[in-house]
């Protein structure tokens, strides 16, 4: 059977996987809008906005980097840890059996 590699391949675009990618835009996003937002109660300083580009633009080279060097996708991996995992593991205890019935009920004398 005949592999195409071309389809085994993660997307890259601008040195970084397509999925980091995009959660990078979706927290520029996030920032921007939120800042927006918040704008409209309080009044928020122009380095609001040059901060959040500044810390978008700091993290996309510091993944990049990383990438570089072939890390897992740390980005993903945080957010799994973080906010998908539970803290504590619900288990449920199988089922109990039955305890083995006594000789009274096995004798067949009972009402």
């Amino acid at each position: 059977m005949r592999v195409y590699k071309s389809l085994e391949r993660k997307s890259w675009v601008l040195g970084l996987p397509l999925n980091q990618i995009g959660l990078l835009l979706c927290l520029f996003l996030v920032l921007t809008v939120g800042g927006s937002l918040l704008s409209v109660l309080l009044a928020l300083p122009w380095w609001y906005y040059l901060a959040s580009l500044a810390l978008v633009l700091s993290l996309y080279l510091l993944l990049r980097k990383a990438a570089k060097r072939q890390h897992p996708d740390f980005l993903l991996s945080f957010l799994s840890y973080r906010y998908f995992q539970p803290d504590e593991i619900d288990y449920v205890l199988p089922p109990q059996t039955p305890d083995a019935p006594s000789d009274d009920a096995l004798s067949g004398d009972h009402p």
